[in-house]
Formats: structure tokens, C-alpha cells, sequence
């Protein structure tokens, strides 16, 4: 699923990604992690943020990265993390031409075009994680 995930990131030039609302420290992980995966990953893309960003929580993470809104101008993947059903989503997915799901939380709702959900796993940012073992994925 990893390497389906990797290539549907390659087709858009625009991506946008996704949390939970009232967001806890493995939303913004996830959220922040799946970012540098991208910048550092694909040559080209536009990666926003969809969510508020006004929560003390994100002055703890050292993100170099701007937090952009975002434009829906040209065809957009979205990338829901940690957010179990459709209800709990910081943003508008609806804009979106497609949706990837990547979720710890036991499987109640698989909103998207591709679901990588693993109830298993301790936590979102764990799932977002497992992409470094791909050789073609890398982090700043």
C-alpha cells in the first residue's frame, strides 16, 4: 500500500494534508512528518495544510516548513492522517479530486481512495514512519 500511496502522491503537483480537529501532538506529527516526507521525496510539489494551526502544541515542533493554505486552483490529492471518520476532519476534503486515508485508529469509516489503516500501530506518525523503509523516501 506504501508504494500505491508513493506513486498517487507522484501524479498531483498539488497535495493537501489533513488532520483531526482539537488536534493532539500524533495529529500534528503525522501532519508535519508526512510534509518532509513529500518536499524531500518529490521534485515540484505544492504541499498545504488544511486545520487551525492556532494550538499551543505547534510551537513544540521544530517545523521549518510554511503553513500554507490551501489552493484548490488545480487538481488536489488530499492526505487525511490520524482522523478515524469523515466527521473529525479539520478541512474541507470535498475540494480534493482524491483522498488518501492513513489512520491508527480501529477502521469505523474508509473514506478514501486508498485506505492505509492499521489499528495495530501505536500511532499515525508510526504508519507515517514505515515510508522511510521505501528506498525511494527520504527525510530532511
Amino acid at each position: 500500500m506504501i508504494e500505491k500511496i508513493l506513486n498517487k502522491i507522484d501524479e498531483y503537483e498539488c497535495i493537501c494534508l489533513y488532520r483531526h480537529v482539537n488536534p493532539d501532538y500524533d495529529a500534528f506529527g503525522s501532519q508535519f512528518g508526512m510534509y518532509d516526507l513529500i518536499q524531500n521525496t518529490f521534485e515540484n510539489k505544492e504541499v498545504y495544510f488544511a486545520g487551525d494551526f492556532s494550538s499551543d502544541l505547534v510551537a513544540k515542533y521544530q517545523f521549518n516548513g510554511e503553513i500554507n493554505e490551501p489552493n484548490f486552483e488545480k487538481p488536489t490529492l488530499g492526505i487525511v492522517l490520524d482522523t478515524a471518520n469523515q466527521e473529525r476532519i479539520d478541512g474541507d476534503i470535498s475540494l480534493c479530486k482524491e483522498i488518501i486515508k492513513i489512520d491508527h485508529h480501529i477502521v469505523v469509516d474508509s473514506y478514501g481512495n486508498l485506505n492505509l489503516e492499521d489499528s495495530t500501530a501505536s500511532s499515525c506518525s508510526q504508519i507515517v514512519a514505515l515510508f522511510l523503509k521505501n528506498k525511494r523516501v527520504k527525510l530532511s
